[in-house]
């Protein structure tokens, strides 16, 4: 387990947190990971967990370009901020609480899922259509 590992290891704590990460139930990203699935991990676990994903990834299915090609895109891709906030669920009609947050979370989940294109008024009439019900 990771934590006696790390110990016998002497790890720092940021290479601890790191091991720890690694080991958690987190999804190796294989050579078959498209760009568009790239962005969402990324997006969702931040650059590095990724990187380290596609490298254990690379390390259990040998020597692919796709691997060097993923690392690429981690390196080019820098994952935008979801441009809804309270204040714009409010304006709607939403009112602060439970489903606000979750009208956010549904609008935010099909952004991602339209591999971040939809832009702010798409949003908008997105969130719109969720407050309806």
């Amino acid at each position: 387990c990771a934590p006696a590992l790390a110990a016998r290891l002497r790890l720092s704590r940021v290479a601890r947190l790191r091991l720890g990460n690694l080991m958690a139930a987190a999804p190796v990203v294989g050579a078959d990971c498209t760009e568009a699935t790239a962005r969402r991990l990324i997006y969702e676990a931040g650059t590095g967990a990724f990187r380290d994903r596609v490298l254990l990834g690379w390390a259990d299915g040998g020597a692919d370009a796709a691997f060097g090609a993923l690392l690429a895109l981690a390196d080019r891709f820098t994952p935008p901020s979801f441009p809804l906030s309270g204040a714009d669920a409010a304006s709607v009609g939403l009112a602060p609480g439970p489903a606000m947050g979750a009208a956010l979370k549904t609008v935010e989940a099909w952004w991602v899922a339209e591999d971040f294109v939809p832009d702010r008024d798409a949003l908008m009439a997105r969130l719109r259509a969720v407050a309806k019900g």
